[in-house]
C-alpha cells in the first residue's frame, strides 16, 4: 500500500493510486524548448489519464487538481501556473494540461527531476507523484546573433547585396573553431553567393567579444518579391572541447517596385462644352503583383467628371490589364488638351499602401479639326448616300450589259461608262438654262391640275 501511495515510476510516466479504485497516470508529453535551459522559461505538457485494473472498479473522481511541486530547479512561472484544476474526471478520461515553468539559473546540466501533487475531494491531503525526468542543458557556451543587416534592406531582383551578421560570445570562456553557414541550396531560395562561399570561419571569440561576418549574395533575376527564410547554422567548441550547434533563420526581403502603365485607351471626340466617355487602362508591366487597386479621376482644370469618379479594379497580376470608363464634361474655355488627373491607390507585395498620380492628355477638338480628321459623324452620313447610289447604278448597268453581251469583262467596262454618263447627265440637268425653265414647267403642271 505504501508503494502504491508513493506512486510507481516507469519510462512512460508515473501512476498514482487514489484509493477509490481509479488510478491516475501522469506523463510528460513534451516540453519546449527541449532541452530546457537554466534561468529560462519552458512549457511542459502533462497528460493525465484515469485508469484501473478492472472496468467495475473504475469510479468518478471529483475536484481533481494537479499541483506543481516547487523544488529546485523547477518553479511555477506564476501562481496561476502552479495548480491546474480538472474538475470531474470520468473513468477512462484523458486530459492534457500545460504548465509554464521557470528553471533555476543554477540548474545542473543533465537529467533533472520534476514532481506533481494530486488532490481531490476524496484526497484533500494530496499524493505526490514519483519524479519525472526533464533534460537540462547549460546555455553558458552560447554565441548570440546580435543583428542581421542587409544592404540594401530590400534587395531588388537581379542585384547584389551584402549580408552582415553580428555575433557575440555570451559564454564565460572563449569559444573556438566557429563555423557560420547560410543555406542557399533550396530550390525556393532565389539567391546565389558571389565573391565567396556561404561558409565563414572564425578562429576564436573571447568572452563578451563581438565578431562580424559578411556574405556577398545575388538575388536571381526572376526572384519573386516577398520575404525569404534562410537557414543559418553556427557550430563551435568551448574550452573543454564540447561541441555546440545552433540553428536559426534569417529573413531577406526581395523587392520589385510595381511598374504600371496608365493610358487613355479610348475617348469620344470632344469639343469645348461637350460631354463624352473616356476609357482609362492600367497595365502591370512589372514582375510583381499589386492588390486592391482603385482607379479614380478627379475634377481638374478644363473638365468636370460626370457621375462616378472611381472604380475598383482589384488585384492586378504581372502582365495583367484592366480598364475603367468615366464620363467627363469639357469646359467651354478648354482648347487643345486638358490634363486628365488619374489617381491609383493600391497595395504592394508587402501590403504597403501606394498612391500614384498620373496626368493623361485628353484632346479637345475644334469643328474644323473633327472634319479634317474624319471624326465628325455627320460628314460620314453626308457622303454615304452618294457612294451607295454610285454602287447601285454601277451594278445595274453591269448586269444589264452582261445580259445583252454575255461578256463579263465588256459588261464591267460598259457598266462603268454608263454609270459615269448617268451621273454627268444628272448633273447637266441642273444647268442654268434648264433651271430657268423650272418655274414655267411648274406653272404648266399646276394648270393641268
Amino acid at each position: 500500500m505504501l508503494i502504491l501511495l508513493s506512486g510507481i515510476t516507469s519510462a512512460a510516466g508515473t501512476i498514482i493510486a487514489t484509493g477509490s479504485g481509479t488510478d491516475l497516470k501522469i506523463e510528460i508529453l513534451r516540453y519546449e524548448p527541449a532541452p530546457v535551459e537554466p534561468g529560462a522559461l519552458a512549457d511542459i505538457w502533462i497528460k493525465v489519464s484515469s485508469q484501473g485494473t478492472t472496468i467495475s472498479s473504475l469510479t468518478r473522481l471529483n475536484g481533481v487538481k494537479l499541483e506543481l511541486v516547487e523544488e529546485f530547479p523547477f518553479y511555477a512561472a506564476s501562481d496561476a501556473e502552479r495548480v491546474k484544476s480538472f474538475g470531474t474526471m470520468e473513468p477512462g478520461e484523458t486530459r492534457i494540461v500545460r504548465y509554464k515553468v521557470k528553471i533555476d539559473g543554477d540548474a545542473s546540466p543533465g537529467t533533472n527531476e520534476i514532481k506533481f501533487k494530486y488532490t481531490s475531494t476524496n484526497e484533500v491531503d494530496g499524493i505526490e507523484t514519483s519524479p519525472l525526468d526533464i533534460e537540462v542543458k547549460s546555455s553558458s557556451a552560447t554565441i548570440a546573433v546580435v543583428s542581421v543587416v542587409s544592404e540594401p534592406e530590400e534587395i531588388p531582383a537581379g542585384q547584389a547585396a551584402i549580408i552582415t551578421i553580428e555575433l557575440r560570445n555570451d559564454a564565460l570562456g572563449s569559444l573556438r573553431d566557429i563555423t557560420a553557414k547560410i543555406d542557399l541550396t533550396a530550390t525556393t531560395t532565389p539567391f546565389a553567393p558571389t565573391k565567396s562561399t556561404t561558409e565563414k570561419k572564425i578562429r576564436s571569440i573571447a568572452p563578451g567579444q563581438i565578431e562580424m561576418i559578411k556574405y556577398d549574395i545575388l538575388a536571381l533575376p526572376d526572384a519573386e518579391a516577398k520575404v525569404y527564410k534562410i537557414p543559418f547554422t553556427l557550430s563551435y567548441f568551448d574550452e573543454a572541447g564540447n561541441q555546440f550547434t545552433k540553428e536559426d533563420t534569417i529573413g531577406l526581403l526581395v523587392s520589385a517596385e510595381p511598374d504600371l502603365n496608365v493610358n487613355l485607351e479610348d475617348a469620344d471626340p470632344l469639343q469645348s462644352g461637350q460631354t463624352g466617355k473616356v476609357i482609362v487602362s492600367v497595365s502591370n508591366i512589372g514582375p510583381t503583383d499589386v492588390k486592391f487597386m482603385t482607379l479614380k479621376i478627379v475634377d481638374g482644370d478644363g473638365y468636370t467628371v460626370i457621375g462616378k469618379s472611381q472604380e475598383y479594379l482589384g488585384n492586378l497580376e504581372s502582365d495583367d490589364f484592366e480598364t475603367a470608363e468615366f464620363s467627363v464634361n469639357v469646359d467651354f474655355s478648354s482648347k487643345g488638351e486638358v490634363p486628365l488627373k488619374v489617381i491609383l491607390d493600391y497595395r504592394d507585395t508587402y501590403n504597403l499602401k501606394k498612391t500614384d498620380e498620373i496626368f493623361l492628355p485628353l484632346p479637345v477638338y475644334t469643328r474644323s479639326e473633327l472634319r479634317a480628321y474624319g471624326l465628325d459623324g455627320s460628314l460620314k452620313s453626308y457622303y454615304a448616300p452618294f457612294i451607295y447610289l454610285f454602287l447601285i447604278l454601277f451594278v445595274y448597268f453591269v448586269i444589264r450589259d452582261w445580259r445583252r453581251t454575255k461578256a463579263f469583262d465588256l459588261a464591267l467596262k460598259n457598266g462603268l461608262e454608263d454609270t459615269f454618263l448617268a451621273i454627268f447627265r444628272t448633273i447637266f440637268l441642273f444647268r442654268w438654262k434648264n433651271i430657268r425653265k423650272v418655274p414655267s414647267k411648274l406653272r404648266q403642271f399646276f394648270r393641268k391640275l
